[in-house]
């Protein structure tokens, strides 16, 4: 997994957003469901606490935080 500075992912969404196009809120959406679907596999039963600070990563961790508990996961989320 490579780790980019917060500079360079923003660059990245806008590039994939004007290029795919897709808008941001499903952009937002497609990350969020690419990491439940790593936690439902690997984490089933236990408790999360979510942080979701402001901008686009907010959001992302918001809708995370949504799909964990529409599917029954226990979890404290703080924004």
């Amino acid at each position: 997994m490579k780790i980019f500075p917060v500079k360079a992912v923003a660059e990245i969404d806008a590039y994939t957003i004007e290029n795919e196009p897709i808008l941001s809120v499903n952009l937002m959406e497609r990350a969020a469901r690419r990491l439940f679907d790593q936690i439902k596999e690997r984490y089933a039963g236990r408790w999360f606490l979510v942080l979701a600070g402001p901008g686009n990563n907010g959001g992302d961790a918001l809708s995370l935080s949504r799909m964990l508990t529409l599917n029954g996961f226990r979890l404290r989320r703080f924004c």
